[in-house]
């Protein structure tokens, strides 16, 4: 047989291939039994291969083209794409420079440059060649496509929703641009809109991981954990080695309590990359579960490594360099610990504080200026400064030897159960609350029983917040006065409630979003606090006042603090709370039975 009959065969073969007959690949597999040498054969058979998803036989077709031909770009190129799809990113980026060898600024070439760079957190790098590669070709739906992505990671959602609208304007029919919008729009908390998209994708493309996974996350984060499990093992079906879907699988385990299985699939996911940040996050939560913290607060570390940690702290690319990372630090050393999260976590964060105070002897510490002074005060020093005082200055940061984020505070205080007081900690401007004492007085000589009902987390508020209406039954109880605590105002949602009318009390004057004394004053003269997941719980806990928190109805609570296994929590002897897995209604009717019983 000539090369021209050969060529004849091998086209003949690949039509038929394309055209959607396996016989083609048959055909093609016995002419390379017959002509082994032909590269032609190979590269065709290889682009089969990875079709049938048969990768390694992929791969090593490719390989045997590239040894024999050193400018055979498109099997490198090829390869390239492979190991990305892999997460082998250092091989992936060994093939695609060796392309950019051959064919100088070679668009395609530059365009996966710049997803491996995106994938090895090289953001600036990946939107340098990601723009070069767009200049070349501006219709590239691909490369617009890989923008998007490298936008999203910078924190510029907006601006990556109008690249994808725009992509999705040059191709109609590229799915992984309707999935990233959908995550873009999640990110956006526009969830029910993102999963239309995530639908969308799986329209054009029925065996996207990716959009499969992503579902299987919405569902993870409303609290549908069987339905969650349900998309992502059909997700691990097509991608059986992802670490993404395997690590989410854990945590929807986690979830329903079926610890065990959580367990396996974190380790599984660590095992397949030891290196891997969200796996170890999750086993971490496992671990909290279990009170196994010396090695849960270990993995919670990795939140330090995560780029999504610097872009909600502003100042923290000015510490990096001082950042502590486990080292033996010396008590005379000048530290300044940075609050992290949201100002409950700083709060809760700040029951370690006395220890620091009293275990470094050089230490400054940042704090939401909201509560700098009611810090000061209780823990009798003048330590605590706003935040960024130091840390949004390079100059001043190099006075301290260390840097600490309050989390990492765990690591040096909270080794064990043991090591948990759980009480109070935070103590009310006396002059404010005896104030408040008798405003309390002048409206009744009830019991006086705070209320919050909301959170105002931007992802999970909804699930964590109990409808105001299902406390109507407890707020009918005459023989107490409730008042609202709850931030901002939702003196709105009562009226809507024309029951309710008379039977939350606003407290006048109470800035309870900016006013952390008053608040911390109005808080002590409670007699009970009944309130959902929010940051005003956390504050009446360190203060000491008789706290009942009806936990998230999706178990929306972090295992470190509220997802607890009883009724109580480490961090606070002062909280007693209130699972409602089994919906609200029987959680409240146990609130307004001990209520009756409990508080005369």
């Amino acid at each position: 047989m000539n090369n021209i009959t050969i060529t004849s065969e091998i086209d003949s073969a690949t039509r038929e291939f394309v055209n959607g007959s396996i016989n083609g690949f048959y055909k093609l597999e016995r002419i390379i039994l017959l002509h082994p040498e032909n590269l032609q054969a190979r590269y065709n058979y290889a682009i089969m291969c990875e079709k049938l998803r048969l990768i390694d036989k992929s791969i090593s077709n490719y390989f045997f083209v590239i040894n024999k031909d050193k400018k055979h770009w498109q099997s490198r190129l090829n390869l390239a794409l492979i190991f990305i799809n892999q997460a082998k990113y250092f091989e992936s980026l060994k093939y695609v420079d060796q392309v950019l060898k051959i064919k100088k600024n070679f668009q395609p070439a530059l365009r996966e440059k710049a997803l491996i760079m995106f994938y090895l957190n090289n953001y600036i790098d990946a939107k340098n060649l990601i723009e070069s590669s767009i200049k070349i070709n501006s219709k590239d739906y691909i490369a617009l496509n890989t923008k998007s992505l490298i936008l999203m990671k910078l924190g510029k959602y907006e601006e990556a929703k109008q690249i994808l609208l725009e992509t999705i304007e040059i191709s109609k029919n590229y799915a992984p641009s309707y999935n990233n919008l959908g995550r873009c729009l999640y990110y956006l908390n526009k969830f029910e809109e993102a999963l239309l998209y995530y639908k969308k994708t799986l329209d054009l493309d029925p065996k996207s991981f990716h959009a499969l996974n992503n579902i299987g996350g919405y569902y993870l984060d409303k609290g549908d954990y069987k339905e969650a499990l349900n998309y992502f093992f059909k997700s691990l079906e097509i991608n059986k080695k992802n670490i993404l879907v395997i690590n989410n699988i854990s945590k929807a385990y986690l979830n329903l309590g079926q610890d065990n299985l959580s367990k396996e699939y974190s380790l599984k996911a660590i095992s397949l990359d030891p290196e891997n940040l969200e796996a170890k996050e999750t086993y971490a939560f496992y671990l909290c579960k279990h009170k196994e913290y010396q090695l849960a607060w270990k993995h919670f570390e990795n939140r330090l490594l995560k780029d999504e940690f610097f872009l909600k702290n502003p100042y923290s690319t000015n510490v990096k360099s001082k950042i502590w990372k486990g080292e033996k630090i010396e008590k005379t050393e000048k530290i300044l610990i940075i609050k992290e999260q949201g100002v409950g976590d700083e709060i809760l964060y700040a029951s370690m504080y006395k220890e620091a105070i009293n275990y470094f002897s050089n230490l400054e510490i940042e704090a939401d200026p909201r509560l700098v002074d009611i810090f000061n005060c209780s823990f009798k020093t003048e330590k605590f400064k706003n935040f960024g005082t130091y840390s949004n200055n390079k100059k001043s940061i190099k006075q301290f030897d260390y840097i600490i984020y309050a989390f990492s505070l765990t690591n040096f205080f909270r080794q064990s159960i043991k090591s948990f007081n759980g009480k109070k900690y935070l103590f009310a401007n006396k002059q404010k609350k005896d104030s408040f004492l008798k405003k309390f007085k002048n409206i009744s000589n009830k019991p006086k029983i705070g209320i919050s009902w909301r959170s105002f987390n931007k992802k999970y508020g909804d699930y964590k917040s109990v409808p105001l209406n299902l406390l109507a039954d407890i707020l009918m109880l005459d023989k107490y006065t409730f008042l609202n605590f709850q931030y901002g105002g939702g003196e709105n949602e009562i009226k809507k409630f024309k029951i309710l009318k008379d039977k939350i009390i606003t407290i006048n004057d109470l800035d309870i979003d900016n006013d952390f004394n008053s608040l911390s004053a109005a808080l002590s003269n409670l007699s009970l606090f009944i309130t959902a997941s929010n940051s005003t719980a956390h504050l009446a806990a360190a203060l000491g006042v008789r706290t009942w928190l009806i936990k998230p109805e999706k178990k929306h609570a972090a295992f470190h603090y509220w997802n607890q296994t009883e009724n109580k929590t480490p961090w606070y002897e002062s909280i007693r709370l209130y699972p409602s897995d089994s919906g609200f209604d029987k959680t409240l009717k146990k609130i307004k039975l001990d209520l009756i019983k409990e508080i005369k």
